[in-house]
């Protein structure tokens, strides 16, 4: 007998997405539009807090660089600046960024200070859409092991929704079938 999972919360069941372990990195391959709708009205249906990172998100200006990573964080002020030392040497980025603007940064600076922003996000399950188009294949090989380091020692729990079949092939990223999470 085949049973469908129940997206119910409730103590007895877990969805196929609950079932899906802190510290690794998923990642979905959808074509069409409306396969990103579906994902995005499950998250919903679901009531599922995630952090959410598109192409479209900029820093706020008007803060400071710091405080915009921080911005969805609970991580005391105390322990900011050890926290912050640890994703920077993880993501090879050297601290003299803090000082400079946002605007200012290289596409691929701009990215890994996002995803940082990301990860010190107080959510533990943590979804990136398909913004490393505009990286090069080296600085994609160069992200993801970094990637993958970053969200086991942070416990989060990512999913990667692209078009491009080369980062869900990635050994750093366990395919994960669309039709299988939302049914």
């Amino acid at each position: 007998m085949n049973v469908t999972p129940s997206f119910k919360k409730t103590t007895e069941k877990k969805s196929s997405f609950d079932a899906l372990a802190l510290r690794e990195v998923y990642g979905i391959i959808y074509s069409a539009p409306e396969q990103e709708l579906a994902l995005a009205d499950f998250f919903q249906t679901n009531q599922l807090t995630i952090t959410r990172l598109s192409s479209s998100e900029t820093f706020l200006p008007y803060l400071p660089l710091e405080e915009n990573l921080f911005i969805a964080s609970t991580i005391k002020e105390r322990d900011r600046k050890v926290v912050l030392t640890e994703a920077f040497q993880v993501f090879q980025l050297e601290p003299a960024l803090l000082g400079r603007s946002f605007t200012s940064f290289t596409t691929f600076e701009k990215i890994k200070m996002r995803i940082i922003q990301l990860l010190l996000s107080k959510t533990s399950t943590l979804v990136i859409d398909d913004i490393f188009s505009s990286l090069t294949i080296g600085q994609r090989q160069e992200i993801l092991p970094q990637l993958k380091i970053a969200v086991q020692k942070r416990n989060k729990r990512l999913l990667f929704l692209t078009k491009d079949p080369q980062i869900i092939d990635s050994p750093y990223v366990h395919p994960l079938s669309l039709h299988a999470l939302l049914n």
